[in-house]
């Protein structure tokens, strides 16, 4: 690599890739090369040098480190991916054979089916998140079991949806469990088992996830609503704190909102939907201008 390319980094920064850069194979072992390229790339990637993490992330080979190896084909394929460079990250995804490093071989996998997904191609995607199993690694199973219900849930199959999430225990971790109640609490919801869904949310009401507490906060609240004890939804979305989810407390002012203009009080609403600026959650705040002025519109 030629250090002249690095003026533009801090001393310390260029100190410790030129020695990084001095620890070769033939010096100091495959093993010690193979983690100075991956050291090196995390450094490029801290800088916002991807196509040189990339680059030195690719002298990593097999023979010098497998799991090494399989972490940077992770990495590399990741930073495509993100890119939208579907083609390239499957194709270093599927450079890394199971014996290499399990965990990571079946964590890709999960990952190459999001792009079935993304194109369009369920069955295709649904055949790989079949394959893996509890044995094979847990993280990658519960994240298959996850991505599995959303695409049955996206084809209309609420059941076997249902059916996948509940093969998602607490002990596999807080955050994927929490997530998969959500989701089924969300389909008793849609279903009109709202009863259900409150039990459900009630499971998961004291996770120790702060986007789960504020997640379930939002939907318990809609499940309220939807019972018609629109003070009981108001209160339970009152409790959302803008630092646990900035997005879920933006989304809860525009519920909280939408009862105050159900109920008539279209001041009260416009007021809730002023409350917070387009620096709070851009996102949010195009669609309270929209419900604001409709608001005016229909005050006038």
């Amino acid at each position: 690599m030629n250090t002249d390319n690095l003026k533009n980094l801090d001393e310390k920064t260029r100190e410790e890739i030129e020695a990084l850069l001095k620890i070769t194979r033939e010096k100091d072992g495959d093993k010690e090369f193979a983690q100075a390229q991956y050291m090196l790339g995390q450094i490029f990637i801290l800088n916002n040098e991807v196509k040189k993490a990339i680059d030195v992330w690719k002298n990593i080979q097999r023979l010098d480190d497998p799991e090494g190896y399989s972490v940077a084909n992770m990495q590399i394929g990741e930073f495509l991916y993100q890119n939208e460079n579907f083609k390239g990250a499957i194709e270093a995804w599927k450079k890394i054979k199971q014996e290499d490093y399990p965990k990571v071989y079946f964590l890709v996998k999960v990952r190459i089916s999001d792009i079935f997904v993304r194109q369009g191609d369920n069955n295709k995607a649904l055949l790989i998140l079949y394959s893996i199993r509890k044995l094979d690694d847990l993280s990658a199973y519960a994240s298959a079991q996850l991505k599995i219900g959303y695409i049955l849930k996206d084809m209309y199959n609420y059941e076997k949806a249902l059916k996948y999430w509940s093969e998602i225990k607490p002990e596999y971790g807080t955050n994927i469990y929490g997530i998969a109640q959500l989701e089924t609490a969300e389909i008793l919801r849609i279903k009109g088992e709202l009863d259900s869904s409150l039990n459900v949310l009630e499971k998961i009401k004291d996770s120790p996830q702060k986007n789960i507490k504020s997640l379930v906060d939002l939907k318990t609240g809609q499940v309220f609503r939807g019972k018609g004890n629109l003070k009981k939804a108001c209160d339970v979305w009152q409790e959302i704190k803008q630092d646990q989810n900035p997005y879920v407390y933006a989304m809860a002012k525009v519920e909280i909102g939408k009862v105050l203009k159900e109920i008539g009080d279209i001041d009260g609403a416009i007021i809730v939907w002023n409350d917070f600026s387009k620096e709070d959650n851009p996102e949010v705040h195009s669609v309270t201008r929209l419900l604001v002025a409709d608001a005016f519109i229909e005050k006038n």
